[in-house]
């Protein structure tokens, strides 16, 4: 009996569907995307010992390095595209990147930073230097997210898996001490507690340990949750929590506690959000607990995002206790703050106007595409074959920075996937809620990420989520969404 109505809301969802226009180019979101896809999908190139995607865009694809980092990204931002368009159109493109990174793989489960295709060699490897992170956590994300959507596909993503394992397995022991943090090697450098690295991490894990929970060992994936608890505990250390602070809600770039640097604040948040959605899955008790997790997120969005961007709403480089650093003002920081604050909306919830999460990331994203001190819409970069779709680097001091690499073109492209899948910038809320709700039974999965908890928690947690995030919430509206839980909770028991 249900079933009619949702399709009435459905219609009425799409008739209420907008679009956000950009700044400067009139593309929507979902155009933006597939230019940003097409960017990648033209930095593909094929050697006589590697296949995959090239960092660069200037010179002939005979002078270029195709980069560990880069196509750890590239799979985040495709893996993510599949998942939420139910499309496997550019799968090929992700195996591309996957298999780059198999082929990169050392004696000791780590992978080179980059095949350099004008002398067929790689570069530095054996040891865990900070990329591996990023190659591991895009890797791992894809392997959860595609299985998770895709079931069909499960055992080709278990032998990725596998060699996954071969990497975390040899090297965390080794590298992680006893307060958590990993070390991780720097070309020409001591090893060092990075952040990003960290995070990113911490990230891998969890999704690690995600996919042996579900198509693998449990007791692997225990063991996987623990060792991103030590790094989720580290993290929850560098943050500061002192309000009177010049540091408020922002995480130190290092245990000096002197400096935060806004990309890798992103990626913290996003490291901890993951955590956050699976760890209560993955081990009965565990620290950060929950409650402590989104005071976190919510010290973070106002203690360090609003207090960073520029009169633009922009992302600024960092800051320290002699005040902001404004420039370099980085693409890749903004997308990092972007896909960081979707993640804590759909957490959290909250209203869709100004102040909150929904808007703050909306902001950022008007700020990419043109809404900046330069009236720039800064998806203008062209890639190895001259074609469009990429973003600049960002803004300096003195003008645009237009150089353009594939991380950060990735990196955008899986923060505007990541907001369109929740249609941040697609639907008018207020006109919308109502139908929302009557449809959560067909979007529960979209809004859990299939946690695999029980549907009947999933959906009172959605319906407990859209009410958080309806402007002019009243009390008879609350009792009513109740209602219509506990309705919806029986149906799908009974189903």
């Amino acid at each position: 009996m249900i079933r009619p109505a949702i399709l009435f809301m459905l219609g009425l969802l799409a008739v209420n569907s907008t679009g956000l226009a950009a700044a400067s180019s009139g593309s929507n979101i979902e155009d933006r995307i597939r230019a940003g896809i097409g960017y990648i999908v033209n930095q593909y190139a094929a050697a006589s010992a590697a296949t995959g995607f090239l960092h660069g865009t200037n010179g002939p694809i005979e002078t270029q390095r195709m980069y560990s980092f880069d196509n750890g990204i590239v799979a985040l931002a495709l893996s993510t595209y599949q998942q939420t368009h139910s499309s496997e159109e550019y799968y090929s493109y992700l195996k591309a990147a996957v298999q780059f990174l198999q082929r990169a793989q050392t004696g000791s489960g780590d992978f080179h930073e980059y095949f350099d295709i004008s002398n067929n060699t790689w570069g530095l490897g054996g040891q865990l230097y900070y990329w591996n992170s990023y190659a591991l956590m895009g890797v791992a994300y894809a392997a959860y997210t595609v299985t998770d959507a895709f079931p069909a596909e499960k055992a080709y993503w278990t032998g990725i898996v596998n060699v996954l394992r071969l990497c975390v397995d040899y090297w965390i022991p080794r590298t992680q001490t006893p307060g958590g943090q990993i070390l991780f090697s720097f070309p020409g450098q001591s090893a060092k507690a990075d952040l990003a690295a960290n995070a990113a991490m911490l990230a891998a894990l969890i999704h690690i340990a995600l996919f042996e929970y579900y198509w693998g060992d449990v007791k692997l994936a225990a063991n996987y949750a623990k060792w991103s608890q030590s790094i989720a505990v580290w993290l929850y250390f560098l943050q500061e929590r002192n309000a009177t602070s010049w540091g408020r809600g922002g995480f130190y770039h290092n245990a000096t506690r002197t400096l935060q640097l806004t990309f890798e604040n992103g990626l913290a948040m996003f490291a901890l959000n993951s955590y956050y959605k699976a760890i209560g899955v993955l081990l009965a008790t565990f620290h950060p607990s929950i409650s402590e997790l989104r005071e976190s997120m919510m010290n973070w969005t106002a203690g360090y995002v609003e207090a960073t961007r520029d009169s633009w709403n922009g992302p600024q480089y960092g800051r320290s206790a002699m005040g902001i650093l404004p420039y370099p003002k980085e693409t890749l920081a903004g997308a990092s703050l972007i896909q960081a604050l979707v993640d804590v909306w759909i957490n959290i919830g909250g209203p869709t106007h100004p102040p909150g999460y929904w808007s703050d990331a909306q902001e950022l994203y008007e700020w990419m595409t043109g809404s900046n001190e330069l009236s720039l819409d800064l998806q203008q970069a062209r890639d190895i074959h001259g074609e469009g779709g990429g973003f600049y680097a960002g803004i300096q001091e003195n003008g645009a920075n237009t150089d353009s690499y594939l991380t950060t073109t990735a990196l955008a492209v899986y923060a505007m996937v990541r907001a369109s899948y929740i249609e941040v910038f697609e639907f008018p809320w207020p006109a919308v809620s109502l139908a929302f709700v009557l449809c959560l039974p067909l979007l529960e999965a979209r809004w859990v990420k299939r946690a695999r908890v029980s549907k009947q928690s999933q959906i009172r947690e959605s319906v407990e989520k859209a009410a958080g995030h309806m402007s002019g919430f009243d009390l008879p509206s609350f009792i009513w969404l109740h209602a219509v839980g506990r309705f919806v909770c029986t149906y799908r028991k009974g189903a």
